[in-house]
């Protein structure tokens, strides 16, 4: 079915989806309608959605001899549509407080006022719950406050109650906007550092939208970790530690997987720094982040984690680790590019093990697809090569040349920063295999962004004493 809207939707169907999916249809849909039988076709290959009776023709010939080609795509596209109702249901149906916040709704707009005024004042203590960290939770207060007030609601009718909900109603509100705020502030730290800009307007517009707030866990969780990624994560983030690991605490896994992201890049800084109490505590962040399902979503492991905490293990020499890393996890990996992004991980092991052979021997054998994952592969290749051949000029020409080409052709993929990184990067490396040792080793020292920074250094020294 080729590149199809529909099998673009079929490839995202998770191994928990399927069966409820099939029962989805079979009741929405009904077994003797077009669309239902074309899913219980497709779901027959559901393991191996590469198999060639799934090709467009072969399906339309096979479940449709009788329609036309036009015909097939109409219900190709209906079946999408399905599809993707049965998502909103599912995610729905997964996130209790979202599934409350609807089912308050319908309670209320149905004029069912006696029930709704017994779930409000169980939403609201659930919601008003200090122990529960979700950035949401005050704006779901607000919206049921809200919906109780604009509706025909006999609240109304008592002073003291009416009053009760409008205050929730505001307090609720500039609560939910204060604590975005927070959290948007520090995304825009983050950004102002990744793309070296200034974004003084947009912390200004932040400040002006914020109001006093009561001390809460969430609002100083905000604020320390505004503080982490300001500083440049100079500064101790110990309650976000807390507030992660610690029992006792309701995360949303939003919040969960934000902290986590600050943690590890400031564990990994503090390691390369050579804080030893840092590196275990990394090594331990990554096993629990994945054991605790909070980075695998309906059972896909993302490809930039995956080689992310892959490449922490491997430049920390945890061989043993990144081995069963890699293929303990590898299997949640759901992707069209799946054997370039397992061909990259397992280069990166066999760097770390400087069995350098294996790495040009990965690389040499398998082409590529992913431009991103390309360049990467490119660039472990490159160094190991020297680490075999050494400074040999000749040898590297081309590959240098290589390099430098497709950066150039793929110059719209990459960031400013992540551009100059790797322009750096194989400006370095051709002064390296150049014997212009000095050359690299000021380039080091001036420029901010480089990619393979630790290994361009390594070499510096090594030459420095010969």
């Amino acid at each position: 079915m080729g590149r199809s809207k529909l099998f673009r939707r079929i490839e995202k169907i998770t191994k928990q989806e399927w069966k409820p999916l099939l029962n989805y249809l079979k009741g929405s849909v009904g077994e003797g309608n077009d669309p239902y039988k074309l899913f219980e076709y497709i779901y027959n290959f559901r393991k191996n959605l590469e198999d060639s009776r799934l090709q467009l023709e072969e399906v339309n010939l096979a479940v449709f001899p009788h329609l036309s080609k036009k015909s097939f795509q109409n219900v190709m596209s209906v079946l999408s549509s399905h599809i993707e109702s049965f998502w909103v249901w599912w995610d729905l149906f997964h996130d209790e407080k979202r599934l409350a916040l609807q089912h308050f709704r319908s309670l209320n707009r149905r004029g069912l006022y006696d029930e709704t005024g017994k779930l409000y004042k169980k939403l609201k203590s659930k919601l008003s719950n200090p122990g529960d960290l979700d950035l949401w939770n005050a704006f779901y207060l607000y919206k049921i406050s809200h919906e109780r007030h604009f509706s025909y609601s006999p609240l109304k009718s008592d002073k003291t109650l009416a009053r009760d909900n409008y205050k929730t109603m505001i307090t609720s509100i500039r609560e939910f906007v204060t604590d975005i705020m927070e959290y948007y502030e520090a995304e825009v730290y983050n950004l102002q550092s990744l793309y070296n800009e200034d974004w003084s307007e947009e912390l200004e517009m932040i400040q002006n939208s914020k109001f006093a707030h009561e001390e809460t866990i969430l609002y100083k969780s905000l604020i320390a970790q505004k503080d982490l990624v300001e500083s440049r994560y100079q500064v101790n983030p110990d309650f976000l530690f807390t507030c992660l690991r610690e029992g006792g605490l309701d995360i949303s896994q939003e919040l969960k997987l934000t902290y986590y992201v600050r943690l590890r890049r400031y564990l990994i800084l503090r390691t390369r720094m050579g804080d030893v109490e840092a590196r275990e505590k990394l090594l331990e962040l990554i096993w629990w982040s994945v054991d605790s399902g909070l980075i695998i979503f309906s059972g896909r492991l993302d490809e930039i984690r995956f080689i992310g905490d892959l490449n922490i293990l491997c430049s920390l020499k945890e061989i043993e680790k990144s081995r069963k890393y890699y293929h303990h996890f590898s299997k949640f990996l759901v992707s069209k590019d799946i054997e370039d992004i397992t061909k990259f991980g397992l280069m990166l092991i066999e760097f770390s093990c400087e069995d350098y052979d294996k790495v040009i021997q990965i690389y040499s054998t398998h082409h590529f697809i992913m431009g991103g994952r390309r360049l990467q592969a490119m660039g472990l290749f490159l160094r190991a090569s020297y680490e075999l051949y050494g400074s040999d000029a000749e040898y590297f020409d081309m590959f240098i040349r290589n390099y430098k080409d497709f950066i150039r052709r793929n110059k719209d993929r990459y960031s400013e920063t992540q551009l100059t990184s790797r322009k750096n990067f194989i400006m370095a490396f051709k002064h390296l295999v150049d014997h212009q040792i000095d050359e690299v080793h000021q380039l080091l020292l001036g420029a901010v962004d480089v990619m393979h920074r630790s290994w361009l250094n390594e070499k510096v020294k090594v030459e420095f004493n010969r």
